[in-house]
């Protein structure tokens, strides 16, 4: 008979092997789970992971600004295996326009040996927003001839120029035929273009990029009076160098010749156009003939401290007149530089002197039967000029060769087209050229270091144009076979 002692032990391992088969159930359903658990946590990252991914593109094609730096640049360098491949978002268009890689100027170049324009094409992979503008910078080696972008300058062949100055923020380069000698000194200026009229007035000037401003320096400027006899008769445009107050007499006399009111609106401004002074003088209120030389109403004119600089005094007759109907006559300035700029029209006989720097023309037009005169030049050229009856209504011009002139007007009535004169020598100074639109015939390049980098034969463009899907960015080179591409860079 079994005793209690076997059924207890007995019972005890029956129990132990139901806990073993129960724990066993239990283990493997939770592993089960566990599994099923882990497989749906993978499966939610990859969805989610696709959604922020999705998400991502959709903001930052919405708001560029939301990109890191490095998706917005751009870049193609010499050493690019892929340089023409429609892959990328920056190529070239036609890879026969450049040579293959070579190693030159301390790394990786190719030599352009085609004068014909080519593109970098801009084919981003994620959408430009409208009006964007990129920073470009392009890189070449040894450019000796001038490049293109655009259609637009912006590279010069610097063969023949020497750099002569340089100050903080621009260089200037001259020709070699302009340099000075050894032990001559050029004179300081502040800037390169107060630098250029003071060691280079009346020169030819091409400005790469946005050169500072500068006042011209007048070092035998004298604050006493010059007079200008002569009466003027339609518009006159003066240009009168001031340090301090500006003075001005002149006497007003109207002819009464026509219908109207004979009015001449006086104005003092600096060559940016700023106003200084304007007033409308009116009519005398009498309604006859005063063509005699005696009479008219005396204005006195008074603009107090004025900068340093060049400043315009203009002359502007009543356009609502059938012709103009009033001199000006008996100017007095307080300054010995004084300049006529453009087409006058003196009634007297009047003398002017020119100090020409590079070759132009000086027209002369008589218009009044019985007016026939001889005009007299001596100094580089001696001539009279005979403007006989066959030159009524006729326009002469005299060409000029670099030099000095003076004219002698006898009779006056006849129109004077000159870009600039002056009414005797000593009231000569140079008038700041206008630069150069083309670069074919400058004599001064004005460097803006901020666009140009020049260091030996490396030279590198930064300027900013507009840019969207599918840019075409357009380059020339003038001559082939004298420059050689590094690199061309976007910064969006």
């Amino acid at each position: 008979m079994e005793s209690f002692m076997d059924k207890f032990r007995n019972g005890m391992k029956a129990f132990g092997a139901n806990v073993r088969e129960v724990l066993g159930k239990t283990r493997k359903t939770l592993t089960i789970k566990k599994a099923l658990k882990v497989e749906h946590y993978v499966i939610f990252g990859v969805y989610a992971m696709v959604f922020l991914v999705a998400g991502y593109f959709l903001l930052i094609n919405s708001n560029s600004n939301l990109l890191p730096e490095s998706f917005s640049t751009y870049e193609i360098s010499a050493s690019d295996t892929l340089i023409g491949s429609n892959l990328r978002s920056l190529y070239l268009d036609d890879v026969d326009v450049m040579s293959g890689e070579l190693d030159i100027g301390n790394g990786s170049a190719r030599l352009i040996v085609s004068e014909k324009p080519f593109n970098f094409v801009f084919n981003p992979k994620r959408k430009v927003p409208e009006n964007t503008t990129a920073e470009i910078t392009l890189s070449f080696y040894s450019p000796s001839t001038e490049v293109y972008l655009n259609g637009e300058l912006i590279i010069p062949d610097l063969d023949g120029f020497i750099k002569v100055v340089e100050f903080e923020n621009e260089e200037v380069w001259v020709r070699s035929n302009l340099v000075i000698g050894e032990g001559e000194e050029y004179f300081d200026g502040g800037n390169a273009r107060e630098f250029v009229y003071a060691n280079f007035p009346g020169r030819n000037i091409y400005a790469f990029g946005d050169i500072d401003g500068g006042v011209p320096v007048v070092t035998d400027y004298e604050a006493i009076e010059t007079r200008i006899d002569t009466r003027f008769r339609d518009n006159l445009k003066l240009a009168v160098y001031v340090e301090g107050d500006l003075e001005i007499s002149f006497v007003k006399q109207d002819l009464n010749m026509y219908i109207g009111k004979d009015e001449y609106t006086v104005e003092v401004m600096n060559l940016r156009g700023d106003v200084y002074f304007r007033e409308v003088y009116g009519d005398d209120g009498d309604k006859w003939d005063s063509e005699d030389e005696v009479g008219g109403q005396e204005f006195m004119i008074n603009v107090e401290n004025l900068e340093r600089n060049i400043y315009y005094v203009v002359f502007t007759r009543d356009e609502n007149n059938k012709a103009s109907d009033s001199y000006v006559k008996n100017i007095k300035i307080n300054s010995n530089k004084d300049l006529i700029i453009g087409k006058s029209l003196p009634m007297d006989a009047f003398d002017f002197y020119m100090e020409v720097t590079s070759p132009q023309e000086v027209g002369f037009k008589y218009w009044w039967t019985r007016r026939t005169q001889e005009i007299k030049i001596s100094g580089n050229v001696s001539k009279i000029i005979d403007l006989d009856e066959s030159w009524l209504n006729e326009l002469y011009e005299q060409n000029l060769t670099r030099g000095e002139y003076n004219f002698e007007i006898d009779n006056g009535m006849v129109w004077v087209y000159a870009k600039v004169i002056s009414p005797t020598k000593e009231n000569w100074f140079y008038f700041p050229k206008e630069e150069d639109k083309r670069l074919i015939n400058s004599e001064i390049l004005l460097i803006d270091k901020a666009k140009l980098e020049i260091s030996g034969d490396m030279i590198i463009y930064t300027g900013m144009i507009n840019i969207e899907d599918g840019s075409k960015i357009k380059i020339q080179v003038l001559d082939k076979l004298e420059t050689y591409f590094k690199e061309i860079k976007l910064v969006l």
